[in-house]
């Protein structure tokens, strides 16, 4: 499982423009946890094409209401949900927080959309970094 750990984490870091990940001076035995938020991020920018293009046109806190509508969703309705009855969390209203269309809104369960939030709280410090370098130019 070690060297699973090691190859998801690489092609994620490769994935989100690391140029050589093995050159990090990090642990590569990350937690469950922030593995899945890393394949989450990728996973936006490679198959949902959230690039970093994409994400700079946001300008009135995008990303950062979606992650923390996520986030108010779990703490208000969590408690809602059962894996024998998941529609009954899924099916709510999106959180007042959510900046895009009723439709976009698509809760998974509690876990999966802290996990969905923390990779769009990752997009949105991104964006703010890219926008400060632009500035700093």
């Amino acid at each position: 499982m070690g060297s699973q750990l090691i190859v998801c984490t690489t092609k994620v870091l490769t994935l989100l423009k690391f140029e050589n990940p093995k050159e990090l001076n990090m642990t590569i035995n990350h937690s469950k946890a922030v593995l899945d938020v890393l394949n989450e991020r990728a996973r936006q920018i490679g198959q949902e094409n959230y690039s970093a293009e994409h994400d700079d046109q946001y300008q009135n806190n995008e990303l950062l209401r979606a992650g923390v509508g996520y986030v108010e969703h779990v703490v208000a309705r969590g408690w809602v949900y059962s894996d024998a009855n998941p529609e009954k969390y899924q099916l709510e209203n999106e959180s007042e927080f959510w900046p895009w269309s009723p439709e976009s809104w698509k809760p998974k369960n509690p876990r999966a959309d802290l996990v969905r939030a923390a990779a769009l709280l990752i997009a949105e410090i991104e964006r703010i970094d890219r926008a400060s370098e632009g500035n700093a130019e």
